[in-house]
């Protein structure tokens, strides 16, 4: 299988992998939402942080954006393996094995994704050039800020207002 059609599947493989996780995530918090006239203001701040997580996996998936899906994938292994625990630690079976497998086959996928990508090698003269010119001009940027050569504007925080202090004042 050539290399660019094993780096797709991966990413299909954790994309759905990942995608099915948050959105088992987000359905358990709004299903656990208490009724109208009941207001659990923490429960209503999780589920809209598990309802976040989905949409941005989606975003991530629209752009096709290999490391987005990576780090989501990871994220909600984390979430999925802590899940376990709570489930481990309330002594329910149900809430310790399913999300203990959603957060290995996440893990699986992820490391399937990052293990089976290819490297960025710039094709051209043109692009290696180019990669070249902005790999240098970072490093001066970088070097400049850590010699202090370069001064950064050091701000003053005034109700209402932004004023630029001078450097020693």
């Amino acid at each position: 299988m050539p290399n660019n059609e094993k780096t797709a599947r991966a990413f299909w493989v954790c994309a759905t992998i990942t995608a099915i996780s948050a959105i088992v995530s987000a359905s358990f918090s709004v299903a656990f939402l208490p009724g109208p006239g009941i207001h659990d203001t923490f429960a209503m701040y999780a589920a809209s942080r598990s309802l976040a997580i989905p949409l941005v996996v989606l975003i991530f998936l629209g752009f096709r954006s290999r490391g987005g899906i990576a780090a989501m994938g990871l994220t909600m292994g984390l979430v999925q393996l802590f899940d376990a625990v709570i489930g481990v630690l309330s002594h329910d079976a149900g809430k310790t094995y399913g999300p203990l497998f959603l957060a290995l086959i996440g893990f699986v996928s992820v490391a399937f994704l990052l293990r089976s990508s290819e490297r960025f090698e710039p094709h051209n003269h043109l692009q290696r050039r180019r990669a070249r010119k902005y790999y240098w001009t970072i490093n001066a940027i970088i070097g400049n800020l850590i010699s202090n050569r370069v001064e950064v504007p050091v701000f003053e925080i005034r109700p209402f207002l932004l004023i630029r202090k001078k450097r020693g004042n």
